[in-house]
């Protein structure tokens, strides 16, 4: 897939507008305590906060992010971190095994333009939705919980009530999101793209316009 990057600078986004909570800052990952994408993309993600407040009980309901713009640099160490823990569960697995495993939900920090990571675009958001009291809305596991439950349609044909209500929040914040223009990536509820070459070849618009801001 082709990259054709707009040149879009990357803003800040007003926590007077979203709930922000810079998860890897706190984590001590990244010394950047403030959340950016692309211009583009922040605009998409105020029309999911007006697509969640159209829909009938979320009028106060919410945008928290967690991530958004990420440096090759802390990718890096998300990486390497989840190696060492997969590591340590699975001591059988191969070197291949353990970087196909860890890849599942952590990209591997690329230093090539012309295959960037997702959140090094500047076009990628981690999130969720919460209500009038700033409150989580079930989802039905935490972030960066790195199993096959942050699948998007885990719940999806179970029975039982929770499983329905979990099932319902992760396809509300599909349809907001997909409705202002981001693509999902399956495995992780909480991740969307916007101008990413994953976006592009999902949506069929023949070239990404974010390439990596870094490189």
């Amino acid at each position: 897939m082709i990259i054709r990057d707009n040149g879009e600078k990357l803003v800040e986004l007003d926590p007077n507008e979203f709930v922000l909570e810079p998860v890897y800052f706190k984590l001590g990952h990244t010394d950047i305590d403030k959340m950016y994408l692309r211009e583009g993309a922040s605009i998409k993600l105020r029309l999911a906060r007006q697509n969640l407040r159209k829909t009938e009980g979320c009028e106060k309901w919410n945008l928290k992010i967690w991530d958004g713009f990420r440096t090759l640099k802390t990718q890096k160490i998300l990486y390497n971190d989840y190696y060492k823990v997969l590591k340590q569960k699975h001591p059988d697995w191969s070197n291949e095994r353990l970087r196909e495993g860890v890849e599942v939900f952590v990209c591997k920090p690329s230093y090539d333009p012309l295959s960037p990571s997702y959140h090094n675009t500047g076009g990628t958001v981690d999130l969720t939705l919460v209500d009038e009291n700033n409150d989580e809305i079930p989802m039905g596991t935490s972030f960066d919980e790195f199993t096959k439950r942050a699948f998007v349609n885990y719940f999806a044909g179970k029975d039982d009530p929770e499983s329905v209500e979990l099932h319902k929040n992760r396809m509300l914040l599909q349809k907001i999101m997909q409705e202002a223009g981001f693509i999902n990536y399956k495995e992780e509820w909480w991740h969307f793209s916007y101008g990413t070459k994953e976006w592009a070849e999902k949506t069929g618009a023949g070239f990404a316009i974010y390439g990596s801001v870094e490189l």
